[in-house]
């Protein structure tokens, strides 16, 4: 990474910094956010600095230290732990940024590959067509010695620790429903600390989806599908219910739990082939409230995949299934 690099960086850390300072108990949702903001402009590097900042935030807030145990030691002592002020924060990114970027420059690009432990390679699995991030994607690192498989998260990444008993020869396969799977073959020794996959999706017959036999498949009960690290998930759980009418329009209705608020939605859908545009108006918990769209894939007649507009009018990644 260039100084011009190095500068950009610490610059968006800098922004990143304020808008933590502003929410501190938001932190872990701030970071996540922005660090999409960068992928979706093509900030690479900003967008993995950004990353390795929310894994060392996710990690001290799953400490295995209790949190009655440490509202109990709080309690005692009389004080709030530094780590909880914003002061702390204020302090400690800019600081996080220049270790992050020491690290890039002297571990994860060695100059020999001989030298030991690399640390960690991040694979980003993205939609070849609208470079969303897909969540809940099964990713195979095959090595010289193993392989070991991971889930995506809610940021299309998945992590595996590399060392230098796993060679330099890596194949990485990824696959996902309604995506065709594909793997890749790399050089561990030039390869960095990131990979990206681009996932085309699942070209589907038109004639599993038409007229009147599409409608019946839409209409019912649809429950949300929770996969993956239940701390990436953005909605939980929820139903969303469609209501084909005799115009061929569908009435949409939904109650989930999103963003950690409760929230209720309604509006219209319409079905061209297999995909499924959902316009809505919808309310939560706090008393918010926003117009959104939705977009889902028919991957089977009791499967939908696709995401949603959230109130701040970012997408959140939802799988669904029919329950009736």
């Amino acid at each position: 990474m260039n100084g011009g690099q190095e500068n950009e960086v610490d610059k968006l850390l800098h922004e990143l910094n304020q808008r933590v300072l502003a929410d501190p108990k938001n932190k872990v949702k701030i970071i996540q956010e922005f660090y999409s903001e960068q992928l979706k402009a093509g900030n690479g590097n900003a967008a993995a600095t950004t990353l390795i900042v929310r894994s060392i935030v996710t990690a001290r807030e799953e400490s295995p230290t209790s949190e009655a145990a440490r509202e109990n030691t709080e309690a005692k002592v009389g004080a709030i732990p530094i780590w909880k002020k914003p002061s702390f924060w204020a302090a400690v990114l800019p600081s996080l940024a220049a270790v992050i970027v020491g690290y890039w420059q002297f571990v994860y690009k060695p100059a020999h590959p001989d030298d030991s432990p690399r640390s960690q390679l991040s694979v980003f699995v993205r939609n070849a067509r609208t470079q969303d991030p897909i969540v809940n994607a099964k990713v195979s690192l095959q090595t010289e010695n193993n392989q070991r498989e991971q889930t995506t998260d809610s940021l299309g990444s998945a992590m595996f620790h590399i060392t230098k008993v796993d060679g330099t020869d890596w194949r990485i396969y990824s696959s996902c429903d309604g995506y065709e799977k594909r793997n890749i073959r790399v050089d561990g020794a030039t390869v960095g600390n990131k990979v990206e996959l681009a996932l085309s999706e699942v070209a589907r017959s038109s004639t599993t989806v038409k007229g009147t036999a599409a409608l019946d498949t839409i209409k019912g009960t649809w429950e949300v599908v929770s996969t993956g690290d239940a701390h990436n998930l953005r909605i939980q759980k929820g139903t969303f219910d469609f209501a084909p009418q005799r115009d061929k329009s569908i009435l949409a209705s939904a109650t989930f739990h999103a963003d950690d608020m409760d929230v209720k939605s309604s509006g219209t859908a319409t079905l061209q082939g297999d995909r499924l545009s959902l316009s809505f108006s919808a309310t939560n918990s706090a008393g918010g409230s926003w117009n959104g769209l939705g977009d889902f894939t028919l991957l089977s007649p009791s499967r939908l995949s696709g995401r949603i507009q959230s109130k701040r009018g970012d997408d959140i990644p939802v799988t669904l299934n029919k329950v009736n």
